[in-house]
């Protein structure tokens, strides 16, 4: 399998170039890319320093983004950089390379850094001792791709030399293989009693959060979780505890154990009728991924168990914001919450399964329980549903950026022409965005709010059918799907009848909200949701719940 050209170029933070790895890409033209956007930098921070009066500190300007990507040398190479301590990494490649890929491969060589230094704390001292090693890792990824790295080194936590540590030679794997089996790691995410310990909320009387103990002894809490107005869509009429009657029952009762594709019941259960039903391997996969048939086969308590699917529902927000073209910050926050009000259905207990990711799996270990509604056992989670409210949240849980992939990735960018006489009155302004090639589908309704400031009265011309207000001073597009792996780009030309007096200004004026949503049945962190029956014996069986994923992006040009 080919591999694209690409670069890497480390930089120290008041200092030099450290390192370059080149496949495919002469190394002149990484080093004016890197210079070219360290300067752009520089020149954005000390215009902003000089309006407030704050001292310029030079070329440490360029590296108080943590995390972004831009453009250089006239669009003809893709930089994706990353600050790693007092290292920054940056990875060049063509502009047409998907820009979730190149973020991989910056996340990548960051690791290798911390396996390398053995921690991370990153230093020219330490990387200077492994240089040979440090030079051969990265010329791995850029000969080979990332596709080669295994599973527990891209899973692993960026903070784990440990796992992190990537071997240079067959006797060196084996090596730290024995080294690592002597360690006993335990990853669950049922912790047992004496690990909790319960607290009352700071928001009111009503909310009542876990605090968990983490291995290092020190109590750690979740964060308030807001799910964006409007980002999730209306419920059904039958919402808010409406009451309706219950079902007919069907002509053969279907027992819970032929429901789970056992073919007998347990003995000494003469009385209970078992009917085994034959599913395809299209409903099959509809089970696995939480897409529910309407269907009347009861289980026990003479409820469908679409009812009992529809009465929870796992929820994920990847929340993000881009200024300058680059990621200022993100997050994924997730929770479990009541969604309907099935009928006689007092209460539902669900459990996660955990994703194949530690960052993750480390993460739920802080989620906070509402221990007024939800009840945490062994294994599982009771949640009450008579007399809760709509949209209460059972368990709240919060991802920091490292551990998801963004959904979407997307820049605003803006640029004026140069007028010889008087002030411009035009402007082009362009969205990129590019879907993560990973996700198992790609993303629907997806909506480009665009405000703009006042001298910003027309729209000239859109490559995307759009709907402009100008009294509100605002530019909305709707794009009904993106397929995983699509690019492209929103382009748009305003005018201003009485010109843009002040550059600077109105690009700072200028902002863009992006929302979305994912297709049902996948979680962006991996992890998996099933709800079942509350209160019956050892083994019930549990049954795929329904996920639901949206995100939210700000995004600013200056």
């Amino acid at each position: 399998m080919s591999v694209s050209p690409g670069a890497f170029l480390l930089r120290v933070v008041r200092g030099g170039n450290f390192m370059v790895q080149t496949h495919g890409i002469p190394s002149k033209l990484v080093q004016d890319a890197i210079t070219e956007i360290v300067d752009d930098f520089n020149n954005h921070s000390r215009k902003i320093r000089s309006a407030t009066g704050v001292k310029s500190r030079g070329d440490e300007d360029a590296y108080n983004v943590s995390l972004g990507q831009r453009y250089a040398l006239q669009s003809k190479y893709l930089v994706t950089f990353r600050l790693v301590d007092s290292i920054m990494v940056f990875y060049v490649c063509e502009p047409h390379t998907n820009p979730i890929v190149s973020l991989r491969y910056v996340d990548a060589a960051a690791k290798i850094l911390v396996g390398v230094c053995k921690g991370a704390e990153i230093s020219t001292k330490r990387l200077s001792k492994k240089y040979a090693t440090l030079y051969l890792l990265l010329g791995r990824i850029l000969g080979r791709g990332i596709g080669y790295l295994p599973s527990a080194f891209i899973h692993a936590p960026p903070t784990n030399e440990k796992m992190l540590s990537m071997p240079v030679s067959a006797s060196d794997a084996s090596r730290k293989l024995k080294k690592m089996a002597k360690t006993k790691t335990k990853n669950s995410f049922v912790k047992t009693s004496e690990d909790v310990e319960v607290v009352q909320g700071e928001k009111g009387d009503g909310e009542v959060l876990q605090k968990v103990w983490d291995a290092s002894g020190h109590a750690v809490t979740s964060t308030e979780f807001v799910i964006p107005a409007g980002a999730l869509p209306a419920p059904p009429s039958r919402v808010m505890g409406a009451k309706r009657k219950p079902p007919a029952p069907p002509v053969h009762s279907v027992s819970r154990h032929a429901f789970s594709g056992a073919a007998t019941a347990d003995e000494g259960d003469d009385d209970e009728t078992v009917v085994e039903e034959s599913h395809d391997e299209e409903e099959e996969s509809n089970l696995r991924e939480g897409v529910v048939e309407d269907t009347e086969a009861t289980v026990a308590h003479d409820i469908p168990v679409s009812d009992l699917q529809e009465a929870l529902v796992m929820v994920e927000v990847w929340e993000g914001s881009v200024s300058h073209g680059a990621i200022e910050s993100a997050c994924v926050r997730g929770e479990v919450r009541r969604a309907l009000a099935p009928y006689n259905l007092d209460k539902a207990a669900f459990r996660i399964i955990e994703s194949e990711s530690l960052v993750v799996d480390s993460c739920l270990h802080s989620a906070s329980v509402h221990r007024m509604y939800a009840q945490k056992n062994v294994g599982e989670f009771g949640a009450r549903l008579s007399s809760t409210p709509i949209d209460t949240s059972y368990l709240r849980y919060q991802l920091p950026s490292s551990a998801v992939d963004p959904p979407l990735q997307c820049n605003m960018l803006v640029a004026l022409p140069e007028e010889e006489k008087g002030p411009a009155k035009s402007m082009l302004l362009v969205i990129p965005f590019a879907v993560n090639p990973s996700l198992p589908n790609g993303l629907v309704d997806v909506s480009v709010t665009l405000s703009l400031p006042p001298e910003l009265d027309g729209l000239v011309k859109t490559s995307h059918r759009a709907s402009f207000s100008p009294q509100e001073s605002r530019i909305q597009w709707c794009i009904d799907s993106m397929e995983a792996g699509g690019t492209g780009a929103i382009r748009a030309i305003l005018k201003s009848s009485k010109g843009i007096q002040n550059r600077d200004t109105t690009i700072e004026d200028i902002r863009a909200e992006v929302l979305y949503s994912g297709y049902p049945g996948k979680s962006y962190s991996g992890l998996g949701f099933e709800v079942g029956f509350e209160g019956d014996e050892d083994g019930k069986p549990y049954y795929a719940g329904k996920i639901r994923t949206f995100g939210r992006v700000s995004l600013s040009a200056a």
